[in-house]
């Protein structure tokens, strides 16, 4: 439409701005000429065209009765009129989740899954997954991973008490604090035989491990140069010549 800016004098072609009557919906050039809503039938036969027009995000649906954009599980439920029924929306708290109860018209906060009593087996992925707990579940699942094979990553240098890390869902190492040990005291395991003693990633205080087996190793003994003394490097089995 024309417009003269302001402190201008002459009009000049400006995109106009189109509000969309549904709560939630955006103007895009690539809209469905057949919008699906709540009530929609799944079989409905819809030409596949853009459209200019006003959409719902995606993976929501049109509410006709409270005029917003929904998730499917959010829209009201079959077989009740809520026709004349104008729900406002609730801001949940942490922990809560908005849900239509049976029978009802609009939604409400309910408390999430308590997952404090359940016990999860954790599944061995394939290549190119990852694990992930579904919302509103307690257990992880795999599911697809993202594709790192043509992402190259440049290798950040973190400052002390940092370290490298690949967060899950992504492929660049990122640095992260590092635990601080500095105010913890921790007691010396007596290993086992066949176990050493290690520090896990993440951790401050060591723990036995299985350690390498070498009842079944011949070592050959090396003839270290002066200055220089046997030992055998931890989770190995024969000795090799170090400094002093």
């Amino acid at each position: 439409m024309l417009e003269v800016p302001e402190g201008k004098c002459c009009p000049v072609c400006v995109e106009e701005e189109v509000q969309c009557e549904i709560e939630g919906q955006v103007f895009s050039d690539c809209a469905s000429p057949c919008p699906t809503t709540c009530d929609s039938d799944p079989d409905q036969i819809c030409i596949t065209l853009c459209v200019q027009g006003c959409t719902c995000p995606p993976g929501q649906v049109i509410d006709t009765v409270n005029n917003m954009c929904v998730t499917t599980d959010m829209c009201p439920p079959t077989g009740v009129d809520c026709s004349t029924v104008l729900c406002l929306r609730p801001e949940c708290d942490k922990g809560e989740i908005l849900t239509v109860l049976e029978g009802k018209c609009c939604p409400i906060c309910v408390p999430g899954v308590d997952c404090s009593a359940v016990s999860c087996l954790r599944p061995v992925c394939k290549e190119g997954e990852i694990l992930e707990v579904p919302e509103g579940e307690c257990c992880p699942i795999c599911v697809p991973g993202v594709d790192c094979s043509a992402v190259s990553c440049l290798k950040p240098v973190c400052e002390k008490e940092e370290t490298l890390e690949v967060l899950e869902g992504e492929c660049c190492p990122i640095c992260v604090p590092g635990v601080d040990c500095s105010a913890v005291s921790c007691l010396r395991p007596v290993c086992e035989k066949g176990e050493i003693l290690e520090v896990p990633e993440g951790e401050c205080c060591p723990i036995c491990v299985l350690g390498v087996d070498c009842s079944a190793v011949s070592c050959l003994r090396p003839v270290c140069e002066e200055g220089e003394i046997l030992e055998v490097p931890e989770g190995e089995c024969c000795p090799v010549c170090f400094d002093k």
